[in-house]
């Protein structure tokens, strides 16, 4: 085990000034109760949840941080309070950019109670240089007098503390929905079986994520998330019936109903935009419209995400639905599911038209293939544009889901115990599962002096700055960037037939102790 002297970390998060504007941003946390649970869980987004909604309307442009194996920061049945002492912590020491704060729901204390503890909530965020996107609180029951009272004043205390701070955004939620009572919204707006009346249906959810995508849209960071794609809707032929070899797109009638189908070149891109229409007597059977096995230049370890570009037209059954799946063989899953609860979800894709994508999926080794389903319920007519496998750049959030039985997938915590933190051994390309200093060769002593050959990982150059720190004598140290030369008595050197090996002298032949400083990129 590496003494801890050599490769402490100074790990606390970069903390930026107020801003008088907000910093465009794309890495976005979801912060809350229930309602922000129900994006899904590790290898699902359910069609309801907030995340798989508003990515529809925003997916070219915001990527969700996750929290270890689940993609949120939420507990069902938490009070504001709760979520600030329990997950709060967590995405302040992510890599997270904006954070959706959905907490309130629970409570029942005073209003000034709740809205001290979003203001201190959003406040850290802010102070951190996280975005804070406070929403309103959603009813936990309709037609209660003192709890509708309640909700009014609840929403003129969130938009004082919006309408204070310029770090803030405001969701307007009650300026969406249906609204009686006072500002309850309306019951249809949920499931109907659920008693306490406490979660939006795929309706309600579409029109809050719209709604939010358009007060989000001026704030992102411009980018092309199809940059780099592997196609899949690349190939001409869409045939009924299996295919006669992979990455041939297959059409799986329902029984009882009527397939059309035609094929138009794109006339922006690789691909080809497909017009479907199913009719009939069966419009709650499933429609595999791509099978078999899809070929591409993946590697075990490697991120990848499902990508679906479509379209939809008003003859779609009320209960239609489109469910991309995609599977490593052998391997992992992930999803965006149809289902909760045993509940079917319908008019899910109140936009006319957007991208869905699924959960990252990380490789895992032995996989040959992977397999693409777009399992359709439901009558009606729809088109799907760009289709394809994109390999996700990967982060340290990503990465860290790749351990799901690590007691502690903090970015400071240590569950291996050999003195690096996670993203330490993120940022050096170690094992957090594996108590090994490995990617140090600490102090090696030549002609009286003392060097300090470390790995830096290429792709955590993304996500995380490196920090080298020197010191004679443990009281006073100085700091170097990562970059080759000299500066603050250290030269730092880098392996010219290894990029990512680097070597830590100090200047003037003197020897010492070494630390690395890890911080977040903003």
């Amino acid at each position: 085990m590496l003494p801890r002297l050599l490769t402490g970390s100074l790990m606390a998060a970069t903390v930026l000034p107020a801003a008088a504007e907000i910093p465009p941003f794309t890495r976005v946390a979801l912060l809350g109760d229930s309602i922000t649970q129900m994006s899904g869980d590790a290898t699902t987004y359910y069609k309801r949840g907030i995340w798989t909604c508003l990515s529809s309307d925003l997916g070219q442009q915001i990527d969700l941080v996750p929290n270890g194996a689940s993609p949120t920061f939420a507990t069902a049945g938490f009070r504001a309070r709760d979520v600030q002492s329990v997950h709060l912590p967590g995405v302040l020491a992510s890599n997270a950019e904006a954070c959706l704060i959905l907490a309130g729901t629970n409570d029942g204390d005073t209003v000034e109670m709740v809205a001290a503890t979003l203001k201190e909530i959003g406040d850290a965020l802010a102070d951190h240089g996280i975005t804070p996107i406070l929403c309103d609180v959603l009813p936990i029951a309709a037609g209660i007098p003192s709890r509708s009272a309640w909700l009014v004043h609840m929403k003129s205390a969130i938009k004082v503390i919006c309408d204070a701070d310029p770090r803030y955004l405001h969701l307007d939620w009650f300026n969406v929905l249906d609204a009686d009572n006072d500002g309850v919204i309306d019951q249809e707006s949920y499931f109907a079986n659920d008693g306490a009346k406490v979660h939006p249906d795929a309706d309600g959810m579409t029109r809050l994520a719209a709604y939010a995508a358009n007060v989000l849209a001026p704030h992102l960071r411009p980018r092309d998330l199809f940059a780099g794609i592997t196609w899949v809707s690349g190939n001409p032929a869409l045939t009924a019936g299996p295919g006669p070899a992979p990455s041939t797109w297959n059409l799986y009638p329902p029984a009882g109903a009527t397939v059309t189908q035609s094929l138009t070149p794109r006339g922006n891109g690789p691909g080809n935009d497909w017009r479907i229409a199913i009719a009939g007597s069966n419009p709650a059977a499933i429609t595999y419209l791509a099978s078999g096995t899809v070929d591409g230049p993946w590697q075990p370890g490697d991120i990848v995400e499902l990508i679906v570009e479509y379209r939809t037209e008003s003859d779609l059954s009320p209960a239609w639905n489109l469910r991309p799946v995609l599977s490593a063989n052998p391997g992992g899953v992930s999803r965006i599911d149809a289902e909760t609860g045993g509940t079917v979800v319908t008019d899910l894709l109140r936009s006319p038209a957007g991208i869905l994508r699924t959960p990252p999926l990380m490789i895992p080794p032995g996989t040959t293939t992977l397999d693409i389903n777009l399992q359709v319920t439901g009558t009606g007519t729809f088109t799907l544009g760009r289709t394809g496998v994109r390999k996700v750049p990967l982060t340290f959030a990503t990465w860290i889901n790749g351990f799901p039985d690590l007691a502690d997938r903090s970015p400071d915590g240590d569950p291996d115990g050999d003195g690096l933190s996670n993203r330490t051994e993120w940022v050096l390309g170690g094992n957090p599962t594996v108590s090994d200093a490995g990617p140090l060769t600490g102090l090696a002593p030549r002609a009286g002096r003392a060097d300090f050959s470390f790995t830096r990982t290429l792709r955590s150059t993304q996500d995380c700055e490196l920090f080298v720190q020197h010191s004679a004598n443990l009281l006073t140290w100085d700091e170097l960037p990562l970059s080759e030369g000299q500066s603050s008595g250290l030269t730092l050197t880098r392996d010219p037939l290894s990029p990512e090996r680097w070597t830590a002298s100090p200047s003037g032949g003197a020897s010492g102790f070494f630390r690395l400083r890890p911080a977040w990129k903003n």
